[in-house]
């Protein structure tokens, strides 16, 4: 009974470590550094969804998010040959930062090429980007292919996680066995 209290108490440890450590109350940075958009995954097939994420917006701006597509160079830029014209697709897509000008937003990928994602801060006026390869579904091994969770971390990741957290733990539960005192009967 006590291991199985003992797992359950650090079990329950493990869970509350892994929560964001955020101040009740913190009061956001002033003035804010430069914004900044980082994109995942970096390379997709096309109607992939990627998750957006942006920090140093403005506190509670209003962040519009576009994208743009241009085709990818290959070996027709190296040939100096003409590759096509960009293209933008004004998306109705908009996310509200939070006080300290963070957001987290998906946007989904349907054209081939490299996608440039813009998010455009309002009222602050902050904008920045991020790129991302988005290729034909023919175009990607097919050992590039993860599964995801919907929240951007992928299956094998949790799995990592899982055997990590798991197997200490089980260690501890055998070893607190076998340093029990045995009754005689």
């Amino acid at each position: 009974m006590r291991i199985h209290r003992l797992l359950m108490v650090s079990a329950t440890l493990f869970s509350v470590s892994l929560l964001p450590a955020t101040a009740a109350g913190a009061q956001p940075t002033y003035p804010p550094g430069q914004p900044s958009l980082t994109v995942s995954p970096a390379t997709v097939v096309v109607g992939a969804t990627v998750v957006v994420e942006g920090n140093n917006f403005g506190g509670c701006d209003v962040v519009r998010i576009d994208v743009s597509y241009a085709p990818a160079g290959g070996a027709a830029a190296a040939a100096g040959q003409c590759t096509g014209s960009q293209s933008t697709q004004a998306l109705d897509h908009s996310v509200t930062a939070d006080a300290n000008g963070h957001f987290v937003t998906t946007v989904r990928l349907t054209q081939v090429g490299v996608a440039t994602i813009t998010a455009s801060g309002f009222p602050s006026g902050r904008q920045a980007s991020a790129t991302v390869t988005v290729l034909a579904a023919a175009q990607l091994e097919p050992a590039s292919v993860t599964e995801s969770n919907g929240d951007g971390m992928s299956v094998t990741t949790l799995g990592a996680v899982a055997v990590a957290v798991g197997l200490p733990l089980l260690a501890l539960a055998l070893v607190l066995r076998r340093a029990r005192p045995r009754s005689r009967h």
